[in-house]
């Protein structure tokens, strides 16, 4: 949806604001504050300005445990315990492929629960290269990357049933993780199951912004089946067609190929690709080449319907003249 242009100013303006220092951390934190009271409020564009410029450097996940398995502030320790530990293992072996590491040592940080519902915050540590770089430069680990693909798989299997086609895009997000993370990610989610816990939240990061989490009970449900199903086959395929929208909290683009009547769903691979298609999104009538690793799955035990559920590996504007088309 096109923000008005007094909304795009505002926003304007409020970065510019944000971006002013005094050169003194702790008063430039008391203007930011003042700001966020005064000036953003509850307005949800202005609150995302806001994440973008003064975020964290680098991921915070919160989240927020409620549902059966809570009474009061009060879950079951050993349960808690277990989910946690599952999800910052999953977390630890996707940064380990990310970074192409046959080692790599865990630095999950957690922040102890807070009143409300049963609350925790898992947050990716500041690498040490970057300590010395300006507040307003950001660069994100490979930590950060790790728990916003987490986050997005969770989150992907609580969508309600309407916001998405089918599995397509949940299919492809787990295909982006390593066998360990994926075993470690079903064992968080059964945890979920078994304590009846509805999980809802938030990730931020400085850029980025911030985006929803959420792990439903039907969502945990979702997610174990789908870590469950069989991998039948992977393929790679290329198509010219358009953007045809993004679901940036999801990593999820729309794509209309050249020689097909509907657009499909992709999940998109990594944070710096979903800043470009967000560019792409922009304008609908540019003509791109891109390349999707494509992964076929039996839909259930004992059937033989495949289904498919692609990953964008890569995107490149393409000429006026040039054809192609996709594989189906």
């Amino acid at each position: 949806m096109r923000l008005s242009d007094e909304t795009q100013n505002s926003m304007r303006l409020l970065r510019e604001a944000l971006n002013e220092t005094t050169g003194i951390e702790e008063i430039d934190r008391m203007a930011q504050s003042s700001i966020l009271m005064g000036v953003v409020g509850d307005d949800e564009n202005l609150l995302q300005v806001f994440e973008e410029e003064t975020g964290p450097e680098q991921v915070e996940l919160d989240l927020h445990l409620e549902g059966a398995g809570v009474e009061g502030h009060s879950t079951n320790a050993l349960a808690f315990a277990t989910f946690v530990s599952r999800v910052a293992e999953a977390v630890k072996e996707t940064a380990k492929d990310i970074a192409n590491f046959p080692r790599y040592n865990a630095g999950l940080l957690i922040e102890g629960a807070s009143p409300g519902s049963v609350r925790v915050v898992l947050k990716a540590p500041t690498p040490p290269t970057t300590q010395d770089l300006t507040p307003k430069t950001s660069v994100s680990s490979v930590d950060s990357e790790a728990l916003r693909r987490i986050a997005r798989v969770m989150t992907l299997a609580s969508e309600p049933e309407g916001e998405t086609l089918d599995d397509e895009p949940l299919n492809a997000a787990i295909h982006q993780l390593p066998i360990k993370a994926r075993t470690k990610l079903k064992s968080a989610a059964e945890q979920a199951i078994k304590t009846s816990w509805e999980i809802d939240g938030s990730i931020r990061q400085r850029q980025f912004g911030r985006d929803r989490v959420e792990l439903s009970a039907r969502g945990a449900n979702r997610l174990r089946s789908a870590l469950l199903s069989a991998h039948e086959e992977f393929t790679t395929e290329e198509a010219i067609g358009t953007v045809d929208g993004l679901k940036h909290s999801l990593g999820v683009m729309w794509f209309r190929p050249e020689v097909a009547s509907r657009s499909f769903q992709a999940t998109v691979a990594d944070d710096a690709m979903l800043s470009r298609i967000a560019e792409l999104a922009a304008d609908p009538d540019q003509r791109v080449l891109a390349i999707f690793d494509t992964y076929s799955s039996l839909v259930g035990l004992g059937e033989s319907v495949v289904k498919k559920s692609r990953l964008l590996r890569s995107i490149t504007l393409v000429s006026a003249h040039k054809q192609g088309e996709l594989p189906m």
